[in-house]
């Protein structure tokens, strides 16, 4: 008997690609189907992604700073992402999220370095509705 709401399979591979202080990866996630109720009469498709990241990596005098992009949903696949499993009106389905970019940096060594006032600075991710990322510091009551 199948469980309802986990895919009997899933996977995921990563292959990556680090020419000194560059890293490139690529990323396949999946799933088989997913039965969604329990009397397994609907199922929601199995589905294939793929993401993509880019990163530089460069050492400084107390640490190590790494600076990345990312795509997910490179090829914009729509899937089912999630389901609810029982649900009585039938809507058993949620869609995975659509093609999605993220931008950051990590600092990682004994201490932050200084940068203006001593205040990190965020980078929101870049959404397919919201083209333009958001930057800003954090205040004071923030950190």
């Amino acid at each position: 008997r199948v469980a309802s709401g986990v895919p009997r399979q899933q996977a995921f591979a990563r292959l990556e690609w680090q020419p000194r202080d560059w890293l490139w990866a690529a990323e396949v996630t999946g799933s088989s189907d997913t039965v969604v109720n329990d009397l397994a009469t609907e199922r929601a498709p199995g589905y294939a992604v793929m993401n993509v990241e880019a990163a530089r990596r460069w050492t400084l005098r107390g640490g190590d700073l790494r600076v990345f992009a990312r795509v997910d949903n490179l090829l914009e696949q729509a899937y089912i992402g999630s389901v609810i499993v029982n649900e009585g009106n039938g809507r058993y389905y949620e869609p995975g999220p659509d093609r999605r970019g993220s931008l950051g940096a990590q600092w990682s060594g004994r201490s932050l370095p200084p940068v203006g006032d001593g205040r990190p600075w965020w980078v929101t991710t870049v959404g397919r509705h919201d083209p333009h990322p958001s930057i800003r510091r954090l205040g004071r009551h923030e950190r």
